[in-house]
């Protein structure tokens, strides 16, 4: 059996009702689930762009706890709660996942529930968005020499449209009090 500092086991906890509490995909309306389908396929599309991060792998070297409890991801040191809004539970939930999906690497916990000694322990289409689409100027640089960073720029802009979008619509939807049927 996996052992986890009870503070990850709290954490993990946490997001997984929350995610449990939010409408799965069949409860969505079709809009809400393409937008859902379409903030799941732009997290993958992003993480390709971005391909094999360097800025990442020593950001946090030489930073206090939790931040620095690892050389590599000063970003995901932050709490676990501040990535997982509501909103942002709401728009995995809506692009598919599910409470299985969230697996925590083992060890130390430092900063955000999934983060590990070898970075996020969670696939790309099941990363808040915020995880995804944030792009610190250490990573600006590198994608600038790489050449890529007019195309991260880009799915960054659609990304936040979307998640705007999203959040747009779930609330319509959760305040509408049209009555049915007349």
């Amino acid at each position: 059996m996996l052992q986890w500092p009870e503070s990850r086991r709290r954490e993990l906890a946490s997001v997984r009702l929350q995610l449990l509490a939010s409408k799965g995909p069949e409860e969505l309306t079709s809009e809400q689930r393409r937008l859902g389908e379409e903030m799941r396929r732009l997290r993958v599309e992003m993480m390709a762009a971005f391909g094999e991060l360097r800025a990442c792998r020593t950001c946090a070297r030489g930073h206090e706890l939790p931040r620095g409890r690892w050389e590599g991801g000063f970003c995901c040191g932050t709490t676990t709660e501040r990535l997982f809004t509501r909103d942002e539970i709401a728009a995995l939930r809506a692009g598919g996942t599910e409470p299985r999906h969230l697996r925590t690497p083992s060890g130390d916990h430092a900063g955000c529930a999934f983060r590990g000694k070898r970075g996020c322990s969670l696939a790309p289409e099941h990363r808040p968005g915020i995880c995804v689409r944030h792009v610190c100027a250490a990573l600006e640089q590198e994608s600038r020499v790489r050449g890529n960073y007019e195309r991260i720029c880009a799915l960054r802009r659609r990304m936040l449209e979307v998640f705007d979008e999203f959040r747009q619509v779930e609330r319509l939807g959760a305040t509408s009090t049209c009555p049915v049927g007349r």
